[in-house]
């Protein structure tokens, strides 16, 4: 578009990939019973090893002590993929603890824009390696662009983020490869929309 005017960029250098969503991931067990933080199947490689079952159905290794299934993650922070496919196939609890850690990690960003009183026009980028864990681009906008204008609203950057405020978001965003994980990124310019009939529709609704 053409009728528009450049503003300002935001750059989120190294922008994360994942929200924590614990400060440590338990330990799950295999057991020949199923239930919660239990693993209810032996691996092939692990069936001629042997193990006693306790009398709570968990496998014992020679040592006594319960089968860990878990062995690379045990201990280490539980992470949630901040990804849009999670905001329709996940929990509700996934989808506040996106919501939350992405606000979090805006809040400072947004805390130095300015005070936004024109028809504001976004484009965003997204320069990622290319790799088949990439989500799609529309499944990484439409999670980073959503909370961005809820953080603008929330700190007084814009008004709201209806068509008369915000007449492009960001949320398709361009893809551009790089070579290395330290060269992600995202990319957001802010326009004023220029165009008349915007203006005339804001006045009109201004003056109702």
């Amino acid at each position: 578009m053409t009728n528009k005017e450049f503003k300002f960029e935001l750059v989120l250098d190294n922008y994360p990939l994942t929200a924590i969503s614990s400060n440590s991931k338990r330990p799950k067990y295999y057991s020949s019973t199923p239930g919660r933080g239990r693993v209810n199947k032996l691996p092939k490689k692990m069936e001629k090893e042997g193990y006693s079952i306790d009398i709570e159905g968990y496998y014992l290794d020679k040592t006594m002590q319960r089968v860990v299934s878990n062995t690379k993650t045990v201990g280490k922070p539980g992470t949630i993929p901040i990804n849009a496919q999670v905001f329709y196939v996940g929990k509700p609890f996934q989808r506040m603890i996106i919501k939350n850690f992405v606000q979090e990690y805006l809040n400072p960003f947004v805390a130095q824009m300015p005070v936004i009183d024109y028809p504001l026009y976004m484009e965003s980028e997204v320069h990622a390696m290319y790799q088949h864990r990439l989500p799609d681009m529309n499944n990484i906008g439409y999670v980073w662009d959503k909370i961005l204008t809820d953080v603008m609203t929330k700190q007084g950057k814009i008004v709201d983020d209806s068509p008369l405020y915000l007449t492009r978001p960001g949320s398709a965003p361009l893809y551009c490869p790089v070579e290395t994980e330290e060269e992600r990124k995202i990319v957001i310019r802010f326009y004023k929309d220029l165009r008349p009939e915007i203006a005339t529709a804001r006045q009109l609704h201004l003056n109702l």
